[in-house]
């Protein structure tokens, strides 16, 4: 039906009705060859898409601009749990910023909340991802007056020089690494075989 609509809408733009109808079939045979290749090229893009490695570190930041004004309930400090192995690479990140005349970067509960739970769904996930950043960032902002927040994320470091490493030697999660932020937190999941994943989240007020 809309081969034949095309037809009879061009049948005034002059020529017989056989010559009609091959441009008509050129024209479909030609826009069906651009769409095997935009196919194609999507397959490939796909493929590519999911054969990333399986050791990866991801970086993600949001600026806020709100003027939050914080209640007295959100600005009561969390009760949490800090591993030592966490605390390890918390402390070898300042060491690192230390080292490069930067400030120290201050632990926050309300940072830490934030990166166990996106951890631990990562882990449920069984991938990396930045998802539900904006509520992450928007939660802290809220319970903090946090104005800028960022977030690194990696899987299957098994130390914290490892893991330190990984994110030095990507120039965004560097950038963010050794941002200008004030606080921080870092929060790592284990999944069912041993592999961790480490969500960690910066800000500042």
């Amino acid at each position: 039906m809309n081969a034949e609509r095309r037809f009879w809408a061009s049948g005034n733009s002059g020529g017989s009705l056989a010559e009609q109808i091959s441009r008509t079939m050129k024209t479909q045979i030609s826009t069906s060859h651009t769409s095997l290749r935009l196919i194609y090229t999507l397959v490939i893009v796909i493929t590519f898409g999911f054969t990333s490695c399986s050791t990866e570190p991801i970086a993600a930041s949001d600026d806020l601009y709100e003027n939050n004004e914080i209640s007295e309930e959100e600005a009561v400090e969390p009760t949490v749990d800090v591993t030592a192995f966490e605390q390890d690479v918390f402390d070898a990140i300042n060491k690192h910023r230390g080292s490069l005349g930067m400030s120290s970067l201050e632990f926050s509960t309300h940072a830490f909340v934030q990166a166990k739970e996106h951890s631990q769904y990562m882990v449920e996930q069984g991938s990396l991802s930045h998802n539900n950043f904006g509520n992450r960032a928007r939660a802290i902002s809220e319970s903090t007056g946090a104005k800028t927040v960022a977030e690194n994320v990696a899987r299957n470091y098994d130390s914290a020089s490892a893991v330190l490493e990984a994110w030095l030697s990507s120039p965004s999660h560097r950038s963010t690494l050794e941002g200008d932020y004030s606080h921080s937190a870092l929060s790592v999941a284990y999944d069912k075989d041993g592999n961790a994943y480490y969500t960690h989240i910066f800000f500042k007020k």
